[in-house]
This record gives C-alpha cells, sequence and structure tokens, in this order.
C-alpha cells in the first residue's frame, strides 16, 4: 500500500497548520530576539570605535524597542515579526554605515535572512530586501551626489559595476533565502500530512482492534464510523455483516427447526382430538410468528356439495369475529385464498375487517397474513393471523412450507380416519353377516326339528290306524 496514493487526500486541516507553526513560530521568535539584541550590542561596540552614538542609539535601540514592543502588545498577532524583519535590515544598513562599506553588510544581511528561514515564511523575507535594497540604492546615491560620510564600499568611488554586483549579491542571498523559506514550508506541510497520517492510520488501527474485540465477545450491534481510506475498519465492517448475516441464518435455522419440532408434536396427537390439536396448533403458530391474532379453518366436505372452511380454533379474537364459522370459496379474504390457493398479505387492512383488542383498548393492525394449508394442489384448510409490525419475509414463506407440512398431517389424517370407517363399516358388515348366518342355521335347526317331530307324529298316527284296522272292537 503506498501513502501517497492511498491517502492523498489526507491535507491536514487549517486549525492543525496553525498549531503546527505557531510552535515553530515561538522558537524563531526567541532565535530573532537573541539575533537582535546581538545586533544592537554589536553596533554600541562599533559605536565606541566609529563614533557612530547616535546612530547606533537611534536606530538600533528604536528597532529592537519597536520590536519588543508590538510584541508585548500583540503577541498573537505576529506583527512582531515583520517588525523583527524590519530591523534586522535597518540593523545591516546600520552596518554599512558603521564601517563605511557594503562588503560586511552582506555579512549581516545572510545572517539575517538565514535566520528568518526558521519562520519558514516568505513574507517575512520581504522586509528585509526592502529595506536592504533601498537603503543600499539611498547610499549609493547620496555617495555620488558627494555626501560626506557615506561610503556604499570602503575606501572607493562606487562604480555602476560595483553597484550592480553589491544588488547582485545581496539579491542571491535573499532571493536563496526567500525560496528556502517557501520549500521548508512545504516540506513541513508534508511532513505534518504524513504524521497525521500515521497518526490515522494509528488511531483507525486502535478503533479497528477496539472494534474487533467488540465483535469478538459477540457484540455484532458495536457501531463503526469509517474514513475514506480506512481499508481495515471496511473489512471489520464486512466481516461484522457476514457474522451478522450468519447469526440471522442461524436464528431462523433455530427457528424453524423449533418450530417443526414443537408443530410435529401437536400434529402427532392429531388422532385424539382434532378439535384440541387446532386449538394447540393457532396458539403455537400465533406464539412462534409473532403474531396477537389468529384463527385456523378446516376444510370441511359436505356430499353433494362444494367442499367449505369450518371455523376449527381462535387464538386472542373477540367471538363475534367468528360469529360466521362457516365459509365458502370466494367468500371474504379467507373464502378468496381458500379459491385461488394463494397466500393473501395485506399490510393495509379494511376499516372494520379486524381490529386488535386489549384491556386499554382496541387497534387496527399492521399487517395480515392468510395462507392456504396445501399439499398436492389440494386444500386442506386455511390460517389467518394478524400483527403489529407485520411479519418478515423468510417467515411468510416458512409458514407456506410449514402450511404443506400441517396440510399434509391433515390429509394423512384424513385417509386414516376414513379408512378407519372403511374397517369399522367392514366389520359391521361382518358381524351382521355372520349373525344372520347364526339365525338361519339355527332356524334350519328348529326347522328340521320340526320335521323330524312331524315324521315322528306321522308315524304314531299311521301306527294307530294300523292298529285300529285291525281290532274291529
Amino acid at each position: 500500500m503506498k501513502t501517497a496514493s492511498t491517502y492523498k487526500d489526507a491535507v491536514p486541516d487549517k486549525s492543525e497548520i496553525n498549531r503546527y507553526f505557531n510552535r515553530i513560530n515561538n522558537r524563531s521568535d526567541k532565535l530573532l530576539t537573541f539575533l537582535l539584541i546581538c545586533y544592537f550590542f554589536v553596533g554600541l561596540i562599533l559605536a565606541g570605535k566609529y563614533d557612530t552614538w547616535l546612530v547606533a542609539l537611534l536606530a538600533g535601540g528604536l528597532s529592537v524597542i519597536s520590536y519588543l514592543v508590538i510584541k508585548l502588545i500583540f503577541p498573537d498577532k505576529g506583527w512582531h515579526r515583520y517588525v523583527g524583519s524590519f530591523a534586522l535590515g535597518v540593523m545591516s544598513v546600520l552596518g554599512i554605515y558603521q564601517l563605511h562599506g557594503s562588503y560586511p553588510m552582506h555579512f549581516t544581511v545572510f545572517l539575517s535572512a538565514v535566520t528568518l528561514i526558521a519562520y519558514q515564511n516568505y513574507r517575512l523575507q520581504i522586509p528585509v530586501i526592502l529595506v536592504v535594497v533601498s537603503h543600499y540604492v539611498l547610499f549609493a546615491f547620496l555617495e555620488a551626489q558627494g555626501m560626506e560620510g557615506v561610503r556604499s564600499v570602503a575606501g572607493q568611488e562606487i562604480s555602476l559595476e560595483t553597484f550592480f554586483l553589491h544588488i547582485i549579491i545581496s539579491g542571491a542571498i535573499l532571493g536563496a533565502c526567500l525560496y528556502w523559506s517557501i520549500v521548508l514550508r512545504k516540506h513541513s506541510i508534508r511532513l505534518l500530512q504524513h504524521a497525521q497520517v500515521n497518526k490515522a492510520k494509528r488511531q483507525a488501527l486502535e478503533k479497528g482492534i477496539a472494534f474487533a474485540q467488540e465483535i469478538a465477545v459477540g457484540d455484532l450491534e458495536a457501531q463503526y464510523e469509517t474514513e475514506k481510506h480506512d481499508a481495515l475498519g471496511k473489512a471489520l465492517l464486512k466481516i461484522q455483516q457476514n457474522l451478522i448475516v450468519a447469526r440471522e441464518k442461524e436464528n431462523r435455522e433455530k427457528f424453524v427447526n423449533a418450530a417443526i419440532a414443537e408443530i410435529s408434536r401437536i400434529l402427532r396427537d392429531l388422532d385424539d382430538d382434532l378439535t384440541t390439536v387446532s386449538n394447540k396448533l393457532i396458539a403455537k403458530l400465533v406464539t412462534y410468528f409473532g403474531a396477537n391474532q389468529g384463527g385456523l379453518f378446516l376444510t370441511e366436505t359436505v356430499p353433494d356439495r362444494e367442499p367449505v372452511l369450518k371455523l376449527m380454533a381462535f387464538y386472542a379474537w373477540d367471538r363475534h369475529k367468528y360469529a360466521q364459522q362457516i365459509i365458502r370459496k370466494g367468500e371474504g379474504l379467507i373464502g378468496q385464498a381458500f379459491l385461488e390457493k394463494d397466500t393473501i398479505y395485506l399490510t393495509k387492512i379494511p376499516d372494520g375487517y379486524i381490529r386488535i383488542t386489549s384491556g386499554l383498548g382496541d387497534a387496527l393492525p399492521d399487517a395480515l397474513l392468510i395462507v392456504p394449508l396445501m399439499v398436492r394442489d389440494e386444500v386442506y384448510g386455511v390460517v389467518e393471523m394478524a400483527a403489529f409490525g407485520g411479519f418478515e419475509p423468510f417467515k411468510i414463506k416458512f409458514l407456506k412450507k410449514l402450511g404443506e407440512t400441517i396440510a399434509s398431517a391433515i390429509s394423512n389424517h384424513t385417509t386414516a380416519a376414513y379408512t378407519r370407517k372403511l374397517l369399522d363399516d367392514s366389520r359391521e358388515l361382518t358381524e351382521q353377516l355372520r349373525n344372520q348366518e347364526e339365525e338361519m342355521r339355527q332356524n334350519m335347526e328348529e326347522l328340521q326339528a320340526t320335521q323330524e317331530e312331524l315324521i315322528r307324529n306321522e308315524k304314531a298316527m299311521q301306527k294307530r290306524l294300523t292298529n285300529v284296522k285291525t281290532d274291529p272292537k
């Protein structure tokens, strides 16, 4: 990762730059004050040698005093630095006058300009340049006019070539110092920029570590604000999002598994009592899906008639809501879902259709969900639920799947019940046939006994008749 390209927009703000250069200015002020005082005392020493007390005290003293007074009165304005630059120029000019020549001036100009570089502000070079150049031109002019005591070059008449030579030397010194003031300032800003980038990196790293630790202990709701080039933070946020998605998936799987297990347990008792199972089923569905009210309708088949829906159970609804316990296809929203074999999900409930009531009053729900219990394209019932806050999409989808399970269980229950009825009818018919057969056997035995009795009677009668014929008495 290249810092220059990655953090090219990380420019220090104005307040940060000001604080940084204030520290530089304060250190440079000490150096400037020290140099001015040194110049002043050197001027006094030269005044003793060349008898220039008046100029040394007036020019040097006023320059130093002006600088110190402005610094004392306006410490935060920075004006004293320009006054100090002007004073350095005056001290350089004072050296020309006291030493009667320009050559010593080059050293003082150089020393003054180099000292001002410490501020890294090219504007502070301007007063020195103006004072030195203007006074040098003025001294050269006065010397050319023959004014006594003024010499631009010690012991010599100034020539045009010499004049320009000194101008070029002074200009080169001051120009170089001005250039380096600009370069150093830019360099300092770049250093400040890099320092700020490193600080931002360090802070981002520390913040990222703290954020990662929060994620590590399971706090996936932790907040983290990324900067434009915070690659670590963006990566951590990506990890957080992935963990949130994984946790939501895990929670959904737990929800699905728990719901399936509980509903399956309830459906296992379907053979015992359909009404009791229906009440348990709708209560569990309303609880698991975060609804507030619910009702369960099952399909009832009437011979030679179209199937209808019959209310089997309801949860937390007023009884007048289900005054009509039989619903035909296409009748109301429930009948429409029954007819179209499709889910109905409404977030704008028709006025008067349904209200959720409590001890504090009643209110219109935010969402209504009607799901047909269907398997193999046949509807075995309908579940209706209402809730505040709506239903999550995955819960709607899951309820459709769960509806297939419930419908399959009801279908199996219906098939088993029908099979049991056929078996019971078969047993009853077999028993009836067995009873009839026994009755016929008994009748046959009675008939045979009667026939035998008739035969015996007939034989007895014939015997009597024979006896009568043989005995005329």
